[in-house]
């Protein structure tokens, strides 16, 4: 990697070793003041792009902003890593093991339920000759190709089994857990290693980066994923420690750990989402018509000393809470306006960070 991810890659380091209140990185985004568009790029919708017939060229556009952004913002001495990995919505997301039908949109694509009998007995197997696994492999390997060190490739963003399962079946997935739970385990165990298989798979694909990966803007050790546990976000705590969490488990202990990804709506799982076992961090997002977890840290800040947290605020969240972030373990991922605000703001958690 190039020297400037060199050491950020130090920080996280001692971010994982070091659980201790206080303890805290920040990031800028590209898009939180639109300089992650290269000249002439920000209005291209999703449904314009044709990952299936030419998936380089989606790999060209998303090495072309990532490092337009990392151009821009030398001056900001945040922890962003840049990191890049096949994203066409949410649809391919278990279209890799079923061959759906993806249906795009401006901002995300999506799926019909392709099993409406949950007692179905076809197994829902890994085949690297998917056309969505063909194409996150083309598109992987062609941001390999140009990489020189100054950007992660992934494997992508992944569903947890909860959110393949819900995808497979749709919003009856919810009914399974009452009505046939011996069939859902089925399909949830079947879900779980897809995803497995497409991650080992797509890594050969991808450049060896400093013994570590990275999703959501950070860095991890191993060869971890990033993996979206949304639809578990709609059960009790219970019903997901019993049920679902184990499937997600069954993920982080095939592979190099996770990067969890979830909603303000499900705050009442986050703790037992954060007692995943080899977890690297929690992201809750801040959603609307939701709570903001930022005015609710008090909440999280146990949790956040066992796996860490990640979080999105403002800028003048930092500077009013300050007293109350310090209590945490926290990724802040700040919205600024300005590079001015940027930079300054950083230089504010920094002064109060114990790394």
């Amino acid at each position: 990697m190039n020297s400037l991810l060199e050491k950020r890659i130090e920080r996280y380091r001692e971010f994982y070793e070091r659980p201790e209140p206080g303890q805290l990185l920040v990031q800028i985004c590209p898009y939180t003041f639109d300089a992650g568009y290269a000249p002439g790029t920000k209005h291209v919708p999703l449904s314009a792009w044709q990952p299936l017939s030419d998936p380089k060229s989606m790999a060209n556009h998303a090495v072309r902003q990532i490092r337009h952004f990392m151009s821009f913002s030398e001056q900001i001495d945040c922890d962003y890593i840049p990191n890049i990995g096949f994203a066409y919505g949410i649809g391919p997301c278990s279209a890799f093991l079923t061959d759906a039908e993806v249906i795009p949109g401006n901002d995300t694509t999506w799926v019909h339920p392709v099993r409406h009998d949950l007692d179905d007995a076809t197994p829902l197997r890994f085949d690297p000759g998917n056309r969505w696994v063909q194409a996150m492999a083309s598109f992987t390997a062609a941001c390999t190709d140009v990489w020189d060190g100054d950007f992660y490739v992934s494997t992508g963003n992944h569903f947890a089994p909860s959110d393949m399962a819900n995808a497979v079946r749709g919003n009856d997935f919810f009914l399974d857990l009452f009505d046939g739970p011996v069939s859902l385990r089925r399909l949830l165990t079947e879900c779980a290693d897809g995803v497995v298989n497409l991650h080992r798979y797509l890594l050969q694909y991808t450049p060896n980066s400093s013994g570590g990966s990275a999703a959501g803007g950070m860095w991890m050790p191993g060869d971890a994923l990033f993996l979206s546990e949304d639809a578990s976000d709609l059960v009790s705590a219970s019903l997901y420690e019993t049920q679902l969490r184990p499937y997600t488990q069954r993920i982080l202990d095939a592979t190099g750990g996770a990067y969890v990804h979830h909603h303000a709506k499900g705050w009442h799982i986050h703790d037992a989402v954060s007692h995943l076992s080899r977890l690297h961090c929690v992201e809750i997002s801040w959603d609307p018509n939701c709570p903001r977890p930022i005015d609710h840290l008090e909440a999280f800040a146990e949790a956040s000393l066992h796996v860490p947290m990640q979080t999105r605020c403002t800028v003048r969240d930092v500077y009013a809470l300050m007293d109350r972030i310090k209590q945490c373990r926290l990724s802040l991922m700040v919205n600024c306006d300005t590079m001015e605000e940027a930079v300054s703001v950083v230089r504010f958690i920094r002064a109060h960070s114990r790394l």
